[in-house]
């Protein structure tokens, strides 16, 4: 990669050997490959650097037009960081991407359901597979659920203009989950209804935390999913309820889990968690992520952004929450007291290094059992 302040544009096309006319998602599944081919060094962080902004038609379009414009400075390593965490763009860090050759679901059972609900249950747009609407609304009766209600949160920025309709709302990696539990649920004549919290998961920017924006959304998200996780409880008296949700939205259902009733019915899957305190005994750790908290406790997210929540989980949870962070996640695994945010490697990590594989036979055996 070239050094701070050369004069020499910086070309992803030419240096890693990529055609331009490519669309996004087939060089997302070039570099993918060449990354899981490539030992961790200066080599793989360019792979991921370049996936990061040549994956994403928005990233890609901004790279493209000034790489392209003889008149526009050269993309320096900076720049080129900036970009693709997209905290210099309108919508924040990209959503991360679906990985080539992971194993889609089966489609659903003709029993389950999907259910989008609005602001915490305030209007409820309901999509009928193969059963009547009294089924869905009509008395609450436990006979009347899923065996599993799913309940996601989306993460930073995942919800953002056309993202909102894509990954059911939820963002890649709750998708995904909610995907490979629904799979896995079928094959044993179980079904899955999928209910998405709908809240602004505002992007992680310096505009957003110095408005409080993000705080806006964090504590607004948080009052949206324990409203959903309450009334499931009340509903479904049979279901098992499955609260997941990744880096802001792991956060918001990190505080609505703490804001309920623990019940052995409900599971919590916190993924790169903002939250996440490795010495609380009531979790279920997975991911090999160092003994370091989540960023809510770090001086920068403290002091800029006001996120903090220092309640560990209650006795009574035990056994019930996995929270998966890998080493050097930028958001999950920090130094407490420090301002140790990472815009570089620690973030590629946090948006590109997971794999929700890893976790789905922990959430299956808590779900299915």
């Amino acid at each position: 990669m070239s050094s701070p302040g050369s004069a020499q544009p910086f070309d992803f096309y030419r240096t890693l050997n990529l055609d331009p006319s490519a669309p996004p998602n087939a060089l997302a599944a070039q570099l993918h490959q060449r990354i899981s081919q490539t030992p961790p060094g200066p080599g793989r962080d360019q792979l991921q650097q370049a996936l990061a902004i040549l994956g994403d038609p928005a990233k890609r379009q901004a790279y493209d037009a000034r790489l392209r414009n003889p008149q526009a400075p050269p993309w320096t390593p900076p720049e080129l960081h900036q970009l693709a965490l997209g905290v210099t763009g309108p919508t924040g860090p990209p959503a991360p991407p679906t990985r080539p050759g992971q194993p889609r679901p089966p489609a659903k059972s003709n029993r389950g359901r999907r259910i989008l609900l609005f602001g915490g249950g305030a209007f409820v747009l309901i999509i009928i597979l193969f059963i009547g609407l009294g089924a869905i609304v009509g008395g609450g009766s436990s006979s009347n659920c899923d065996d599993i209600v799913f309940i996601g949160a989306a993460g930073s920025s995942q919800r953002d203009g056309e993202k909102k309709a894509a990954e059911d709302g939820m963002g890649g990696y709750v998708n995904d989950t909610y995907k490979n539990l629904l799979s896995d649920a079928n094959k044993v004549d179980k079904t899955v209804e999928v209910r998405v919290v709908d809240y602004p998961a505002a992007a992680v920017k310096p505009g957003t935390v110095a408005s409080g924006e993000f705080t806006q959304s964090l504590n607004q998200g948080t009052d949206v999913a324990t409203t959903m996780i309450k009334d499931a409880v009340a509903q479904c008296s049979d279901s098992k309820i499955v609260v997941a949700g990744y880096s802001q939205g792991a956060m918001v259902s990190h505080r609505a889990l703490l804001a309920v009733e623990p019940s052995d019915r409900i599971i919590g899957m916190l993924i790169a968690d903002g939250d996440r305190q490795p010495d609380d005994p009531n979790v279920l750790r997975g991911g090999k992520a160092a003994a370091n908290t989540g960023i809510s406790f770090t001086e920068w997210g403290q002091a800029l952004s006001g996120i903090t929540n220092d309640g560990l989980f209650p006795q009574a949870w035990k056994g019930r929450i996995i929270s998966w962070c890998m080493t050097g996640d930028t958001v999950c695994s920090n130094v407490p007291g420090k301002i140790d945010f990472d815009f570089g490697a620690g973030a590629v990590t946090h948006m590109y290094g997971y794999n929700p594989n890893d976790w789905r036979p922990h959430l299956a055996k808590l779900a299915l059992e």
